[in-house]
């Protein structure tokens, strides 16, 4: 009896906003983790060389699949989460909604063969070595998988279905990819480069065949009408704004290595790879409520948003402030058990870049709004100025201060950030 009640109550919680979120950043995790294991699979099957040509041609394949997108997963979220009120639709907005949804494959396309066309000029051309281009030509298998994959996922979580989107486009493929693994015989980088191809192809059909049970019929009736203008404005605002971002992450390879040297950044780089497991609820959550957020939005239910938004920022409360009271009293335990006795003497990092990514975990909620509520300008800017502020503080702290002040001028970036994205997020509720 006990028992039953036990399972009464879980499938109570499973069916409630969290529980839904929980099952998303399960996803991520088993994602993150089977990604993890791959790697330590091949590292330990292959010779160096051969491991150093997958791990070249897969991390390649995967920026050229981002930056070919950039700007247009989060335009697609946005925009299929419209889809919803496909029946209200008249003539002219389906013919805009056809148009958006050719669009949305033609232009990352296009964005990925002139990647492609790049990588093959600096083999022509002899910008890369011999090595380097067959690691090219390797990741190029792989890259148009992995963009259709993105698109489709990005379709599906704007649908509602976010479980199905997390592991149809990110945890079938690579735990095909491990089966397939653990069964060959003979290892190359070449032939598991192939077999990741596969797995994420196949994962795009049958994405496809599910967008294609979600997608209300009204959505591509009439000709298709594509809003060059707005999509390009609106995509490149979208890109400014990730790619800042992007690049404020990679501040320990850009400035930190080349001021205070390697070392330095390997302590940096360790403990913000400890400080950014705690965002993984909070991309949960924003993958949960994005869809949500862009729909009642459209529909003027500003008090169903401003709902959304402040039970993200609960949980994130709950979850985040006990973390980092851990991290402070033993954050030099955590370094030892991870990565040894060696990174022991950087908890104060830990302690910091915790700080840092809590407050860019409670920016998530508002740039998630402002990218679903047409504030993508603000988005872009916002990002950008904390790019600017962090690589400007960081150039002239971690040179006097080494990784703590880098870590500092993350710290300052992301206070920034997250000022400037609550402000505007409210704004653009009308509250």
């Amino acid at each position: 009896m006990p028992y039953m009640n036990l399972v009464k109550i879980t499938r109570k919680i499973f069916t409630t906003s969290i529980g839904h979120v929980i099952q998303i950043a399960a996803g991520f995790a088993s994602a993150r983790l089977l990604s993890i294991v791959i790697i330590s699979v091949l590292a330990h099957a292959l010779a160096i060389a051969a491991y150093a040509d997958f791990l070249y041609a897969f991390s390649l394949a995967h920026i050229v699949a981002q930056v070919a997108g950039l700007g247009w997963y989060s335009l697609i979220r946005k925009q299929s989460a419209t889809f919803h009120d496909a029946e209200n639709l008249n003539y002219s907005d389906s013919n805009e909604s056809k148009g958006f949804f050719i669009a949305s494959f033609l232009f990352p396309i296009c964005w990925m063969v002139v990647g492609i066309l790049v990588l093959y000029g600096s083999i022509y051309f002899k910008f890369s070595s011999e090595q380097l281009g067959g690691s090219i030509e390797s990741a190029m298998t792989l890259v148009l998988p992995l963009l259709l994959a993105n698109i489709f996922r990005e379709y599906l979580v704007g649908l509602g279905a976010v479980r199905a989107g997390v592991l149809l486009g990110e945890v079938f493929p690579l735990l095909f990819t491990l089966s397939a693994i653990s069964l060959a015989a003979n290892l190359k980088a070449l032939n598991i480069i192939i077999i990741l191809s596969i797995s994420y192809t196949f994962s795009v059909l049958v994405q496809a065949i599910y967008l294609k049970r979600l997608m209300p019929k009204n959505v591509f009736r009439g000709k298709p009408v594509i809003e060059l203008k707005g999509y390009l404005v609106s995509s490149f605002r979208r890109a400014l704004g990730a790619g800042s971002r992007f690049l404020t992450d990679k501040v320990d390879v850009i400035l930190i290595a080349p001021i205070v040297g390697i070392v330095q950044m390997a302590e940096f780089n360790s403990a913000n790879r400890i400080s950014l497991v705690i965002l993984l609820m909070p991309l949960a959550m924003m993958e949960y409520f994005s869809s949500r957020v862009s729909r009642d939005f459209q529909q003027g239910e500003f008090e169903k948003v401003k709902k959304h938004v402040m039970f993200q920022l609960k949980v994130l409360t709950i979850l985040l402030v006990p973390v980092w009271i851990v991290s402070v009293f033993f954050g030099d335990k955590i370094l030892q058990i991870f990565f040894g006795e060696s990174f022991q003497f950087s908890s104060d990092l830990l302690a910091i870049l915790l700080l840092a990514n809590m407050l860019f975990a409670y920016s998530l909620p508002f740039s998630s709004l402002l990218l679903m509520t047409d504030g993508e300008r603000s988005y872009a800017w916002v990002n950008f100025l904390s790019l600017v502020v962090c690589f400007t503080a960081c150039f002239y702290s971690a040179y006097y201060y080494g990784s703590i002040g880098a870590a500092a001028s993350l710290l300052l970036a992301n206070s920034l950030l997250t000022l400037s994205t609550v402000y505007f997020g409210w704004k653009s509720l009308r509250i």
